[in-house]
């Protein structure tokens, strides 16, 4: 007689209170075992950096398995897999949320929409704001230049307007190529946070004359502000958490253009 008989006929001549409990014993180790049946075939698993994608193997994977080596963009079926054993090793997750051609649709878009808000296209400077904020700029004007509209570009060093930092007097000043009186200038970066940096990038203009407008264009808005500081043109929402960062991948500074957040 089988261990399935003993325990039917068990649960037959048990009363409703005790036939629970034995129903909750046997459930509870029946799911331990799968379990761990489960975690022992996940351990098995080896990660091939080379083509990003899991195989099976014999050695247990190493904390470099997510980690800044890691080709970008990621497939989306590894993720998944890296996300369990993140959480079982205490490594740190890159989920990609934006890939090349979703940034050059979101960059175009923005393009549109500064035409479609602007009247005059004669007047507009586009300043981005070292580093990643000046590649996103130029993208930007190349875009209103295809759309028929020509714009003057520029650059922005706001290490001398930062308030987490002492003026110095040593630092250079900012300089561009154009006068930003009466102009409507736009600033440009990759990630709109507290809203500091583009504080900073205000003053940093104000202090080369008062312009007609001043808006600002973002390729990400991750929240938690700090500043009454709004984007007037985005091109994602990411809603994140403090403990996370929003990576903005573009050449000549990495390999492959896209966005993703690191999780801790």
């Amino acid at each position: 007689m089988g261990l399935p008989a003993i325990a039917g006929g068990f649960l037959f001549t048990c009363t409703t209170k005790n036939r629970r409990r034995v129903l909750g014993f046997l459930t509870f180790f029946t799911n331990r075992f799968f379990w761990r049946k489960r975690l022992y075939f996940l351990r098995s698993l080896s990660y091939n950096t080379d083509n990003n994608f899991f195989k099976g193997g014999t050695e247990r994977p190493t904390r470099t398995i997510v980690s800044q080596d890691i080709p970008a963009p990621c497939s989306l079926a590894g993720l998944r897999q890296d996300f369990f054993l993140a959480r079982k090793e205490g490594m740190r997750l890159y989920s990609v949320v934006m890939d090349a051609i979703g940034m050059d649709r979101a960059l175009m878009r923005i393009a549109h929409e500064i035409i479609e808000r602007n009247e005059s296209t004669q007047d507009l400077c586009i300043v981005g704001i070292k580093r990643r904020g000046e590649q996103l700029s130029q993208i930007i004007a190349q875009n209103l230049e295809k759309l028929g509209a020509a714009v003057k570009t520029g650059t922005l060093d706001i290490t001398r307007y930062r308030d987490d930092i002492e003026s110095d007097a040593t630092l250079n000043e900012v300089q561009l190529p154009f006068d930003v009186r009466n102009q409507i200038v736009i600033i440009v970066d990759d990630v709109l946070y507290t809203g500091r940096t583009v504080r900073a990038a205000i003053d940093a203009i104000l202090a080369h004359g008062r312009p007609a407008k001043i808006q600002l264009a973002v390729l990400v808005d991750r929240g938690h502000r700090e500043l009454p500081i709004r984007a007037d043109y985005v091109g994602k929402n990411i809603p994140t958490s403090r403990e996370e960062r929003i990576h903005v991948q573009i050449p000549p500074f990495e390999e492959t253009a896209c966005v993703t957040i690191e999780k801790q």
